[in-house]
């Protein structure tokens, strides 16, 4: 039933109707590569921290499932990322793992969410407080899958630059027609021979010459300082000798 409200306009001879469906299909997700690099206790916050390579920075991932051999525990968790392993920024808080095996309850949640990062390395702090630690064994890197979809001629030839870190993200048409098209039996292509362009690579700017007086400003006081007392003693030597030679004075 849809009600119109006429505000005065009087009726709207309304002769027909359409019904619509918008159906969504769920991100489909795909497990990176990637390796525990170090398991280390910290003994001030008692936390276990558990740093994660993803084999390579910028790929996307949103969750961690871990393998854990303990059971029967609940503990705290933080995520912090990094790329270089020595700068660190906190990325979720709040989040826990659980595994229990007692006779009225069997269950466990080992998997960590958090928002999307770019970042190659993840590090995951599980707060122990007065238990011991657990025995981390493995982990698991999962992130939303990326397709890129665009028109194309079937007698062309296409070329990707990727890579550059500087890019701008692009805005194109298909980006709104997207929902309306039908992508499940579009033809899919695959990359060929991977090879590295010039044509994006962000420009060497050298660095300004600073002149030598700004880079060592004690230098020019020093100089003038030794070419004074050099002159002096010049002078000075000179003043002895012309006394020496010349005769003395009339009484």
């Amino acid at each position: 039933r849809v009600r119109i409200a006429d505000q005065g306009g009087g009726p709207i001879d309304v002769r027909s109707a359409t019904v619509s469906l918008l159906s969504s299909t769920v991100a489909q997700e795909v497990q990176w590569p990637s390796s525990i690099v170090s398991v280390a206790q910290d003994i001030e916050l008692n936390a276990t921290l558990v740093d994660v390579d993803l084999t390579v920075q910028g790929q996307p991932s949103h969750r961690l499932n871990l393998q854990i051999a303990d059971a029967n525990f609940h503990r705290s968790v933080t995520i912090e990322t990094s790329n270089d392993l020595e700068r660190w920024r906190g990325l979720a808080s709040g989040e826990a793992i659980f595994s229990y095996k007692t006779p009225k309850f069997v269950g466990s949640d080992l998997t960590v969410s958090y928002p999307e990062t770019t970042a190659r390395y993840i590090r995951i702090l599980i707060f122990n407080q007065d238990d011991l630690p657990l025995d981390i064994q493995g982990v698991e890197a999962w992130g939303l899958q990326r397709r890129l979809l665009f028109t194309a001629d079937p007698e062309l030839e296409y070329k990707l630059d990727y890579g550059n870190p500087e890019a701008d993200r692009p805005f194109y048409d298909i980006d709104r027609m997207f929902h309306f098209m039908e992508t499940e039996s579009v033809l899919k292509a695959s990359l060929g021979e991977h090879r590295s362009s010039e044509r994006f690579l962000t420009p060497v700017v050298a660095e300004p010459v600073v002149p030598l007086s700004e880079r060592l400003p004690w230098l020019l006081p020093v100089v003038i300082g030794g070419a004074a007392a050099i002159i002096g003693l010049f002078l000075f030597g000179v003043a002895r000798r012309a006394k020496t030679l010349l005769p003395p004075p009339t009484p």
